[in-house]
């Protein structure tokens, strides 16, 4: 018997080795899977450090997307280092050496994952949760200097704030911010106010001559604001088992500055006047070492209620024109913004004295005096505003009724 060799055809020979040759590639070793996208919120924006007396306020804003544009961000608390030194430091030196004085807590996305591109529209931002403050809101931290912070009174203290995100990973620092730990000026005496129907003059004496080179801020000092209502169930009483206590959050002091920039007068001009509210005003010394501004305490402070006792002005250009059995008035209209109306007044003959004809205010400019023809009378206005001031009288003018 004899055996022949098989020979296949070119063409079938190459179709074959090009159908193995997959097959062969498909066994091969999978590579490592790729690690998950880790989103880093954006720097807290827009940081400040501004020192008054001991205390320091950081202010800075929270951020509200990522490095990537994509938001919202990926934070759950942003936190603040200090340290001190003989310059200002720089972040990365505050970051490696320095202490955590502060938190905020920040609302946070369940899933840090679902973020959107930086140009899509609000509404498919995932909402957020978590007791923190909102995304892209103003935070402050305090910080009250110790005496062994505070040294000698040399140097600078450099804060950075930077967010962590759900994971607890660092983002991005904010710029470092400083102030001087310089001493402080000591507080002014207790201003003076007085007032008119256009503005608030806030008057303090000097700082003595041995204070050295100082400037003034004026504060606004805000009402307090009231005790927190008690949770149903549980007793109002201080130190009580179960009463409800507000949640701590950090910010500045209560006081609003109302001064621009540091002045160098010892008075105050405010034009914002409101009757029948109160009004209360502190001020702060403030001394400069170099770039810096170191606040001292605020003076004692004092208020006022803003009352509208200022009577509006005379009426003017009062006209008197006789037609038959009345006297018709007409006068130039009150640019008082607080005006209320008129009160017409009339007397007999020239020298008589000047009664009310209008039981009650009008608001026209104009009057039309019904009277005996032949006689001889004798007429002026007033001005009454909303607070029930009445000017003084007008130029009388006299007339005859035909």
């Amino acid at each position: 018997m004899t055996w022949r060799r098989s020979r296949l055809p070119a063409a079938l020979l190459s179709l074959s080795l090009a159908l193995v040759a997959p097959a062969i590639t498909a066994c091969g070793k999978k590579g490592p899977p790729l690690p998950p996208l880790v989103r880093i919120p954006s720097p807290p924006a827009d940081a400040s450090a501004s020192r008054r007396g001991q205390a320091v306020d950081i202010q800075f804003t929270l951020p509200n997307a990522n490095t990537d544009g994509s938001k919202p961000a990926n934070i759950q608390r942003v936190d603040v280092y200090a340290l001190s030194g003989a310059a200002v430091l720089s972040d990365n030196e505050v970051m490696r050496s320095g202490t955590r004085i502060g938190s905020v807590d920040v609302k946070a996305p369940r899933d840090p994952n679902q973020a959107v591109d930086q140009d899509d529209p609000d509404a498919d931002v995932e909402a957020l949760n978590g007791p923190g403050l909102d995304q892209g809101a103003v935070a402050h931290v305090r910080e009250l200097l110790t005496q062994t912070v505070l040294g000698t009174g040399e140097g600078v203290r450099t804060y950075v704030a930077i967010g962590m995100t759900t994971r607890g990973r660092r983002g991005t620092m904010s710029k470092a911010v400083a102030v001087s730990l310089g001493a402080a000026p000591t507080a002014p005496a207790a201003p003076a106010i007085t007032y008119s129907e256009q503005e608030i003059t806030v008057k303090w004496p000097a700082a003595p001559a041995d204070a050295g080179d100082v400037a003034y801020h004026v504060y606004h000092v805000a009402p307090p604001p009231p005790p927190p209502a008690p949770t149903p169930g549980t007793s109002s009483r201080p130190g009580a088992a179960g009463t409800a206590k507000p949640t701590p959050t950090p910010g500045p002091p209560g006081d609003r500055r109302i001064s621009e920039a540091p002045i160098t007068e010892t008075q105050f001009v405010d034009k914002r006047i409101a009757w029948n509210v109160e009004r209360c005003y502190t001020i702060r010394a403030v001394r400069r070492y170099g770039e810096l501004a170191v606040e001292g305490d605020p003076a004692e402070k004092q208020c006022v209620v803003l009352k509208d006792t200022f009577p509006p002005a005379a009426p003017t250009g009062v006209t008197a024109v006789a037609t038959e059995g009345s006297i018709n008035l007409i006068w130039t209209p009150s640019p008082e913004a607080d005006l209320a109306g008129y009160r017409v007044l009339r007397a007999t003959g020239p020298d008589g004295e000047l009664q009310p004809v209008t039981p009650d205010t009008i608001k026209e400019s104009t009057f039309s005096d019904r009277v005996q023809p032949g006689a001889r009378y004798s007429y002026a206005v007033q001005a009454v505003d909303t607070a029930g001031n009445v000017s003084a009288a007008s130029v009388r003018v006299e007339e005859t009724a035909r």
